[in-house]
């Protein structure tokens, strides 16, 4: 069943594009395929996410392999497409047939070309360091608010060279910069199992193809820098070590994705959801690997020079927010990417919390390279949120797992760190309770022309509240000491300040959900209404710390409601991308009306300007919100920016409609639209369980439950009327009621009771 919905993803055009981002991406964590051009012509754009460089004083930026560019001769019948269920790529044209794929285990692209020309000629492109306009600047980032940008000089210029070889029948080629060599392209070809030389033709190679008609090409990416003692010799030969025999790489490359696909699904009416949920979790599957570095900004991909915003880790955003999938998704595996490198990193953000405030635990900076090297200036180190964002990847993992070896050796020393820093920062005034006089709204601050103070935003306390609670809760989950620090966070969670509200009233578009509470948003100082917290950092509470849900007390959940109405029509500063996705999240956890959260997945799938692959653009689409807006979206510019994240939220909110954690409760189709209907299978529940649904017409009417822990389960349904099933050890039991608990054991329901 998974595998026939992945083929109803499968990726097919019958015309070549001409844009890099509207290509066939392919990647396995490390290395990273964008496939495009054409008729006469496959372009191959190169990356591999451990290649970086300084350029800019203190920041680094990550640049790409180049391009393998192969020659396919003029004529018709061109098409081309991707295989979702086993990532392998295909495109025919001139006579010719290629297929490729960039092996889910081995450090390896795999090429095979069936009926070649008697001469297959290919050449490299190397990596695009700056665009030609940089030569007296180039633009540099942009404002929400259309104030001008800065003009930086090139930093490359004159730095950058490259150089191609044959060595021992292979193709070698070589990009330096600086005199260094920082990465080196290896091309291999190969027939029957015998290796087929390669020639220079110029600043081409040459493969004579006359002795048969299916070649394998392999190509592999090396960065010597992060491995000095590697010669180019071994690097050839760890090419020649990876075989010549395209079934066995073939087979063992789709054993992999075969596996991957197998830990969840879904099946929907709705094609739009349907479609963001698969093509999400095959972009989740290109870029992530237990033991890859952290997924950044564009994934594995970037274009032939340097990707945008330098491809560097933004820890406001961007990089936590692409691991949340992996939780109800099954994919808790992939997370390790993540915490291995945090946890290796944690004594040099020890170091920034030493050296640039004298104080005890860990600060992390707004930005970094692969290093964990801060890219901004000191004054976006002192930002409390973001590195307790990164403790609430942690503590999911310890949630969905319950794994107390993972709670000591990682959860334990990350918290610590963070809340030590947190006590420096929240400081308690006269009033008895601790304010943060630093607290911010990400990316607030570059768009502001003065200081704009602000003091306990809803983002830095959702985020204080979280670490604190989740800190005590380690201790005692490891029968700890209570040291002074978990004495400090019980003082905390007591004389933390309410959330900020602000007090809306009626007008001819807008009325609150409840006239007689607030909303919780608070306006930065300065700024126009839509660009404050244009992050959602006021509604933290509901997603991703989940502290304020649809079973909160009256007055809180109506106050979350309130802000949500407000904030969809107020709009977010320019509603980028990730926005529509975490707007149907928030609507999800808020119980707002049930046609919303779909709505604004709809209202998401106009942003992805490129639907043949899915990739989305960090483009602010909306100056204000959408409910209250008429037309279509755009323009759109294909050469803007785009960021991973929005397609890992769009399939968090998939899985959130239909599944979630409230509080101590599961809840089933709370986000489904009533017209929704389909299944899902392999979703994974902070209490170990393993569930599979069907909803009919937005009810949940059958589900079957597996559980590698026992304990009391309550199920929630958001419909009374709704009729369903559960499969236990005693047999089908049907159920008329929206809560009932259930009793597992040894893997299995035991028993089940109204609620």
């Amino acid at each position: 069943m998974p595998l026939d919905n992945a083929r109803r993803h499968n990726l097919f055009r019958d015309k070549p594009t001409a844009k890099w981002i509207e290509g066939i991406p392919q990647g396995n964590g490390t290395l990273g395929v964008m496939a495009w051009g054409g008729p006469e012509e496959l372009i191959l754009s190169l990356d591999r996410n451990d290649l970086w460089c300084d350029s800019l004083g203190p920041q680094h930026r990550r640049f790409t392999a180049g391009a393998l560019v192969l020659d396919c001769g003029a004529g018709s019948g061109f098409e081309e497409g991707l295989a979702l269920r086993d990532a392998v790529a295909w495109r025919t044209a001139s006579g010719m047939r290629l297929e490729w794929f960039v092996h889910a285990e081995k450090p390896v692209i795999c090429l095979r070309i069936l009926n070649p020309p008697a001469k297959l000629r290919f050449r490299w492109r190397p990596p695009q360091l700056w665009s030609r306009e940089a030569a007296d600047g180039v633009r540099y980032g942009r404002q929400a608010s259309g104030k001008p940008v800065s003009r930086i000089a090139n930093p490359f210029a004159g730095r950058a060279r490259s150089s191609r070889e044959i060595a021992d029948g292979f193709a070698f080629m070589r990009s330096l910069i600086d005199a260094q060599p920082r990465m080196w392209l290896g091309v291999k070809t190969c027939h029957n199992g015998e290796l087929v030389p390669i020639r220079r033709s110029g600043d081409a190679f040459e493969i004579d193809t006359r002795r048969g008609n299916d070649i394998l090409l392999q190509v592999g990416v090396w960065n010597p820098q992060r491995n000095p003692a590697l010669t180019r010799d071994e690097a050839l030969r760890q090419l020649s070590a990876h075989g010549t025999d395209w079934k066995s790489l073939l087979t063992g490359h789709r054993k992999w994705w075969r596996e991957f696909w197998s830990r969840s699904h879904v099946r929907l009416s709705n094609p739009t959801l349907e479609r963001l949920w698969w093509r999400g979790a095959y972009q989740l599957g290109c870029c992530a690997r237990p033991d890859s570095l952290p997924i950044a900004l564009q994934g594995v991909w970037g274009s032939d020079g340097t990707p945008p915003w330098g491809g560097g880790y933004y820890w406001d955003l961007n990089v936590q927010s692409c691991y949340w999938p992996i939780y109800t998704g099954n994919h808790l595996d992939l997370g390790h990417s993540l915490y291995n490198w945090y946890l290796d990193k944690l004594p040099l953000f020890r170091e920034y919390a030493r050296s640039l405030f004298g104080a005890e635990g860990a600060a992390l900076p707004m930005t970094s390279d692969l290093d964990g090297i801060r890219g901004k200036p000191s004054r976006d180190v002192l930002r409390f949120g973001d590195g307790a964002w990164v403790c609430h990847n942690f503590w999911q993992h310890f949630r969905y797992t319950r794994d107390p070896d993972f709670l000591r050796s990682h959860v334990l020393p990350v918290f610590k760190a963070h809340l030590q820093f947190a006590r420096f920062l929240w400081r308690q005034e006269k009033d008895g309770r601790y304010h943060l006089n630093h607290a911010c709204s990400p990316e607030i601050e570059s768009q502001a022309t003065t200081h704009c103070p602000c003091r306990d935003t809803g983002y830095d306390l959702a985020f204080g509240r979280f670490l604190a609670a989740a800190y005590r809760e380690t201790i005692r989950t490891l029968r700890e000491r209570q040291d002074d620090l978990a004495l400090w966070a019980v003082d905390f969670l007591r004389r933390t300040p309410d959330y900020p509200t602000a007090k809306t009233t009626g007008s001819n578009y807008y009325w609150p959900e409840d006239p007689s509470v607030p909303e919780y948003f608070v306006e930065w100082p300065g700024f126009e209404t839509q660009l404050s917290h244009r992050h959602f950092s006021h509604l933290m509470m509901l997603y991703p710390v989940g502290e304020i849900h649809r079973f909160s007390p009256y007055r809180q959940l109506r106050c979350a409601q309130n802000s949500l109405h407000m904030l969809i029509l107020r709009g977010t500063g320019g509603w980028a991308g990730f926005s529509f996705p975490w707007a149907s999240l928030l609507a999800t956890r808020a119980a707002w009306p049930k046609r919303m959260p779909t709505h604004m997945l709809e209202e998401f799938s106009k942003c992805v300007v490129v639907p043949f692959n899915g990739i989305t653009l960090n483009e602010d689409h909306f100056r204000l919100g959408t409910i209250c807006q008429t037309g279509s979206f755009g323009p759109f510019n294909l050469e803007a920016d785009y960021t991973l994240e929005s397609s890992m939220i769009a399939m968090t909110a998939v899985q959130d409609m239909l599944l979630h954690a409230a509080g101590d409760r599961l809840v089933f189709a709370g986000g489904a639209a009533p017209e929704l209907s389909g299944e899902f299978g392999g979703f994974r529940t902070p209490f170990g369980d393993t569930v599979y649904g069907r909803i009919e017409n937005g009810r949940l009417v059958s589900t079957e439950l597996s559980s590698d822990r026992g304990g009391l389960r309550h199920l929630a349904l958001n419909d009374d009327s709704a009729s369903w099933t559960v499969k236990s050890s005693s047999g089908i039991r049907r159920y008329v009621k929206s809560i009932v608990s259930m009793v597992v054991e040894k893997g299995e329901v035991c028993s089940a009771h109204r609620g």
